[in-house]
């Protein structure tokens, strides 16, 4: 079972480094990222495997989400 996880204030430090915790997770999948300074856009993984939405709106990033799972 994995579970999708959008983290919030991602473009910070301490947001980088659980988007790092979570890429590298076993069990874990990053989906989408929040942040009040970002714009709606996308960002890269840090192992360089894809990119996840990433917006200043929580309501953007699921929106994102569930465009991409169907």
């Amino acid at each position: 079972m994995t579970i999708n996880v959008v983290v919030h204030g991602v473009l910070g430090k301490m947001g980088q480094q659980v988007l790092d915790a979570v890429t590298n997770a076993s069990g874990l999948q990053p989906v989408g990222g929040v942040d009040m300074n970002a714009s709606k856009g996308a960002i890269a993984l840090p192992d360089g495997s894809g990119e996840i939405p990433v917006s200043g709106s929580l309501d953007d990033v699921l929106e994102e989400i569930g465009r991409a799972s169907c």
